[in-house]
């Protein structure tokens, strides 16, 4: 099911930011064509109002993926290493297709097949499948 056209799923602050200064700047442009009879205020208004209305045409058709927060579903699974990983400096590795970054206590070479510990925040722990 995807979040309503007013969710703030859909609208991060940083969208109502930009919608807002273009509105902000439209009433300027509108003003200033009002004040000022210019065509070339007229044709920049033109522009700027189109673009707002084609933000908000496409943030309301976006589609918008809720991750399921349930249980961890990785232990014990196994991946590959795409990075070296070591005590020292963390990797990555390739999960069922998903790039995952990863801490080992041991030292394994990119290419290496690894197998899934735990999670820790945004790591996987992982150590090479024997």
């Amino acid at each position: 099911m995807q979040p309503g056209f007013f969710s703030p799923l859909r609208w991060s602050p940083g969208s109502i930011a930009i919608v807002s200064i273009l509105t902000a700047l439209n009433a300027l442009l509108i003003l200033g064509g009002i004040l000022l009879p210019s065509k070339i205020l007229i044709y920049v208004s033109f522009i700027s109002i189109s673009v707002e209305i084609l933000i908000i045409i496409i943030k309301g058709f976006e589609i918008i993926v809720i991750l399921d927060k349930g249980e961890f579903k990785y232990e014990e699974k196994e991946g590959i290493a795409l990075t070296n990983i070591s005590p020292a400096r963390d990797g990555v590795i390739k999960i069922r297709n998903e790039l995952w970054s990863a801490r080992s206590q041991e030292y394994i070479k990119k290419g290496e097949r690894v197998i899934v510990e735990k999670q820790d925040g945004i790591y996987l722990i992982v150590k090479k499948v024997q």
